[in-house]
């Protein structure tokens, strides 16, 4: 009888501890999560990333380098855009936050909290922050997927976003989607290292604008193929006027667009510089199709394949003013 008694004991003991791990926070990937928090000091990750808006896909070769120096989070992240063989790299030091174009021998400076201020598909911080807020969890054989709702705040169009991990907690895929449940994005990880030793400079901005030279690639839109264009772009306004100025000995394209949502392009294309060229940037860096851009008040301005775009308008927001230069073509056909 009195062993009866004691093994339906143990058995509601059992219950009772199961119940509270599940109901208080003691889950496997909780003790997972806790431990990334708690070790995360460096990672090296690499991978694939497709951007789609309509019928215009972006591809990318993404690297990501990562390590916490005291209280600083220092990163490196390398974007080469495969369709164009185009290279930008963002830093973030102890000295700010630099924009590097390796193919103009050009960098932008400014101040500013990028890149943990908002979502990224390619950081491994992002997917861990999948977890920590209101999200659905499926265990697979093989891992874990998550699917949770940030706040996508420079986006009209992404809404959901899933994130894979193995057992360990190690980064798959990510994939942004919108509220039709098309992807948007996708970010399949190729490599991902923790505890990963940088020399001393590694995060310095002139050392790497100065590796990243050796191996440039030129640009190849030419003044023939301006001005650039804005596709696909969802807005209830159209093309008034384009004119062609010359400012400072340098040709500068016009164009003016004119309705509910009306908006101004000014362009131009750079040249390559014999001396590295530093500009100091004031606003916000955000993330576009064409790989990074620069908002300030109700200004936009963007440098893809030697041109450097800048969208104005008093009544576009800031998600608008995205599509906007997330629509501009590259190389436009004339007749």
């Amino acid at each position: 009888m009195w062993k009866k008694i004691v093994a339906g004991l143990l058995v509601l003991v059992v219950i009772a501890v199961a119940a509270f791990r599940i109901f208080f926070g003691g889950n496997e990937i909780d003790d997972l999560l806790s431990k990334q928090n708690e070790t995360l000091t460096s990672y090296e990750l690499k991978g694939t990333m497709e951007m789609s808006s309509g019928e215009e896909v972006r591809n990318y070769n993404v690297e990501v380098s990562y390590k916490k120096d005291g209280e600083e989070d220092l990163f490196k992240v390398s974007l080469l855009d495969t369709n164009i063989n185009q290279l930008q790299l963002i830093v973030r030091n102890t000295d700010g936050v630099f924009v590097l174009t390796p193919s103009l021998n050009q960098v932008y400076s400014f101040k500013g909290e990028w890149p943990l201020n908002s979502p990224k598909p390619y950081l491994y911080q992002c997917m861990l922050n999948c977890l920590k807020g209101e999200h659905e969890l499926k265990t697979l054989d093989d891992g874990y997927l998550v699917t949770c709702y940030p706040e996508f705040k420079n986006s009209n169009h992404y809404y959901k976003q899933e994130v894979k991990f193995d057992k360990e907690l190690n980064p798959k895929f990510v994939y942004i989607y919108d509220k039709n449940d098309v992807v948007r994005v996708k970010f399949n990880v190729v490599s991902f290292e923790r505890n990963v030793t940088f020399e001393d400079n590694y995060f310095n901005q002139d050392k790497i604008l100065e590796d990243s030279r050796t191996t440039i690639v030129e640009i190849t839109t030419k003044n023939e193929d301006l001005p650039l264009y804005p596709v696909n772009v969802d807005l209830e306004a159209s093309l008034r006027d384009q004119t062609v100025a010359n400012i400072q000995g340098e040709e500068v394209h016009i164009l003016a667009y004119e309705g509910e949502k009306s908006f101004t392009v000014v362009q131009r294309l750079l040249s390559n510089n014999d001396e590295a060229v530093f500009s100091d940037i004031e606003g916000e860096m955000i993330d576009l199709m064409n790989g990074v851009g620069f908002l300030d008040n109700n200004q936009i301005t963007c440098v893809y394949n030697g041109v450097e775009y800048k969208i104005y308008s008093d009544v576009l927001n800031v998600a608008e003013l995205i599509e906007v230069a997330n629509g501009m073509e590259v190389v436009v056909t004339k007749e």
